[in-house]
């Protein structure tokens, strides 16, 4: 498995001229290869805990479920998240431990300000003396992770 790709593979049986995929309860295939082919890939787009088990077809004859396996699919690692502010310009960065590619969306006071795959958003400007709140909540697909820490920054208006 790969963040959310999932690879099933079985052995092969020279009997069997499809395999039948199935997905956690459904009584309808997901999925049909052909019987000289003993993978199949399968995206999944929400954390939970998905069940997969094939079975094999000859004629009119379809084996018993194989064995069922269990796969847990979670959401991206919270980053962790830090700023820099030099007078009245900030800089965020966060980290990044997931091996999947993702997208960071960034808060400002609760608002999305701003959408990115870089682990950093330099150059914030700020107008006004004030407390800002910033968040960042990493996305794979559409699975979010929990928001990161949050960070404040204190923009004093000048003497």
């Amino acid at each position: 498995m790969f963040c959310n790709v999932i690879t099933l593979s079985w052995s092969f049986d020279p009997f069997y001229s499809i395999y039948n995929i199935y997905q956690d309860e459904y009584t309808l295939p997901i999925g049909v290869v052909s019987g000289t082919t003993n993978t199949f890939t399968v995206t999944i787009n929400n954390p939970g805990i998905y069940s997969f088990y094939i079975r094999g077809v000859n004629g009119n004859v379809q084996s018993e479920a194989s064995n069922t396996v269990l796969v847990t699919i979670d959401p991206p690692p919270a980053p962790v998240l830090s700023v820099i502010t030099t007078c009245n310009v900030s800089a965020l960065s966060w980290s990044d431990t997931s091996p999947c590619n993702l997208t960071y969306e960034v808060y400002e006071d609760g608002i999305l300000i701003a959408t990115t795959t870089q682990t950093n958003l330099d150059n914030i400007q700020f107008d006004a003396a004030g407390i800002y709140i910033f968040y960042v909540i990493a996305l794979f697909e559409s699975i979010p992770s929990v928001q990161s820490n949050s960070v404040f920054v204190t923009i004093i208006p000048p003497l």
